[in-house]
């Protein structure tokens, strides 16, 4: 479905409770459509690439508190449906919902996907990006 989605939607995400269990145990707080949206070719192709996923980092899980929102990006193409969990505030790990696969991304390609969200979810602070040294 990341390929040929001719739906794709943003969402912002926040834990029913204060520790993430499994994928089910988040209440949507935001959706948009962004099927249409500049850059979201690139963002889809990024997804589909090698050269995006550090296939030799340690992965640790569902483990990270659940003080803050988090933010999925679902491509749906008839009956099939891809949902991208981004794990973590840096979105450096990533999840299928669907199947529980999770990879970490490259630098490269979390900045761009945390700078796509970030037009569409502009008031969250964990999307702002790190202040000048």
């Amino acid at each position: 479905a990341i390929r040929d989605g001719e739906r794709i939607e943003l969402f912002r995400l926040r834990p029913k409770t204060g520790r993430i269990i499994n994928l089910e145990g988040f209440d949507i707080v935001e959706t948009t459509d962004v099927s249409k949206a500049p850059g979201v070719l690139h963002a889809r192709h990024s997804l589909l690439q090698d050269a995006s996923f550090d296939w030799n980092a340690h992965l640790g899980g569902l483990h990270e508190n659940g003080k803050r929102d988090y933010f999925a990006v679902r491509f749906s193409h008839q009956d099939a449906v891809t949902t991208i969990l981004f794990l973590d505030s840096s979105f450096e790990r990533i999840v299928r919902a669907e199947n529980g696969d999770e990879v970490a991304l490259v630098s490269k390609t979390r900045d761009g996907w945390k700078l796509f969200i970030r037009r569409y979810f502009p008031s969250d602070a964990s999307l702002a990006p790190a202040p000048a040294e």
